[in-house]
């Protein structure tokens, strides 16, 4: 009794190699050539992000050299009414009894909040913005335990469309959301 055996429905014996070619040592080591990334610029990606993690983030209270680039983050989300006039926007920035910061990579503003504070108890969140290249990089939790820090106040009321982001923080509901000292790993009472 004889048997054909078939590689790739082609006889064995009608191959012009062997159907299973020895294999040596060089050959388990020899590379092909580089893949191909699918998604060009990744790398470009890799890079900036790592620059960005070197990167050291101030967080300094608002001065009006800052206004354009803070006018620039709300103009990305889409908030027209802090891009109509950049005087009031100024005026609404530095007013009494608000506390705006900025957090600045190499000068440029890459985050911001605004704080409406009496100082001693109550404090709500008017604004918080993260560039989007900036944002997974613990931005917001470092604006608002500051925000609340230079404010002034026992706890941070806010009211968003972005429940999950307050949620991760620890924040309860309440028509809104309340972020305590201790969620914000401030603990203690504020001082004022």
């Amino acid at each position: 009794m004889s048997f054909t055996y078939l590689y790739a429905g082609v006889p064995v014996s009608d191959r012009n190699e062997p159907a299973h070619p020895a294999r040596s040592d060089r050959d388990i080591l020899k590379r092909g050539p580089p893949r191909k990334d699918p998604r060009p610029g990744r790398k470009r990606d890799r890079v900036r992000r790592a620059a960005r993690l070197m990167t050291v983030v101030s967080i300094k209270p608002y001065a009006q050299v800052h206004l354009d680039g803070l006018i620039a983050l709300v103009a990305a989300e889409g908030w027209t009414e802090y891009t109509e006039d950049a005087e009031r926007t100024h005026r609404a920035l530095s007013a009494q009894g608000v506390t705006t910061l900025v957090a600045l990579a190499d000068g440029r503003v890459v985050g911001a909040i605004q704080v409406q504070s009496d100082g001693v108890i109550q404090a709500h969140v008017s604004m918080l913005l993260i560039d989007p290249e900036w944002r997974g990089h613990r931005l917001g939790p470092r604006l608002l335990r500051d925000g609340l820090e230079h404010a002034g106040g026992l706890w941070l009321d806010i009211r968003t469309r972005t429940e999950g982001y307050y949620e991760r923080l620890g924040a309860s509901r309440s028509l809104g959301f309340r972020l305590t000292r201790e969620d914000l790993g401030l603990g203690g009472s504020a001082t004022g």
